[in-house]
């Protein structure tokens, strides 16, 4: 089995599909923290996984933490 069917088949894994109501407000992200460096993906990841009330993120980056994330390192 690949990765991509091992993915598919993965209990622990929720995939989200963006919508419009989703990007609306990541752009509406973008534009609140205008001064910031923050990617598209970065504002729909962010409305996600506030939607999903996830808190903490494994990343190496800091833009999580600046809007508002606990970062594991």
């Amino acid at each position: 089995m690949g990765f991509l069917e091992r993915l598919k088949a993965s209990p622990r894994i929720n995939k989200v599909h963006s919508v419009q109501d989703i990007e609306e407000e990541a752009e509406a992200i973008l534009r609140k923290y205008s001064d910031q460096n923050f990617s598209y993906t970065d504002a729909v990841s962010f409305v996600t996984m506030r939607t999903g009330k996830i808190q903490k993120v494994f990343l190496f980056g800091r833009h999580f933490s600046t809007a508002g994330f606990m970062i594991i390192p």
